[in-house]
């Protein structure tokens, strides 16, 4: 996955680009609002904060090495450590919801950006395969 959404693939650059700048604009909306509700939640806004970077630099640079994508993946899967904040129950909930939807946004996004390189790639390799056969088929008419 993360040779797909690096832009390495060059039919899939410009998805790779558009998932990372998903994926800056999400978790940059998720450090924002853990920050005003759970400034003492300091785990959750560091992972947050290294996968912000992450998406950063892959889009800044087009390119998202193999570290660059594990700083990303608990973004990409949703894994974060728990609020730690004094927090009501109804705000915690509400926070996390929140949390976890720009997450899911961020996680939509990966799975697009695979699936249209998957769909690209099969399209492809029909085209191919039709161009070959129509080669042979004239060759062999051109033979007689």
């Amino acid at each position: 996955m993360a040779h797909l959404l690096s832009g390495a693939c060059l039919g899939n650059r410009e998805q790779a680009r558009w998932f990372l700048r998903v994926a800056r604009a999400q978790t940059g909306t998720a450090i924002s609002k853990v920050a005003q509700a759970a400034p003492d939640s300091k785990d959750t806004l560091k992972t947050l904060r290294i996968a912000h970077v992450a998406a950063l630099k892959g889009s800044r640079y087009r390119v998202l090495d193999e570290d660059g994508y594990d700083a990303l993946a608990p973004a990409v899967g949703g894994v974060l450590p728990a609020l730690v904040d004094d927090l009501s129950e109804k705000s915690r909930r509400d926070l996390g919801a929140g949390v976890t939807r720009n997450l899911q946004i961020v996680a939509e996004a990966a799975t697009g950006a695979v699936q249209r390189l998957v769909l690209t790639r099969k399209g492809i390799d029909a085209m191919c395969k039709a161009y070959k056969k129509g080669r042979r088929k004239r060759r062999d008419a051109s033979d007689d």
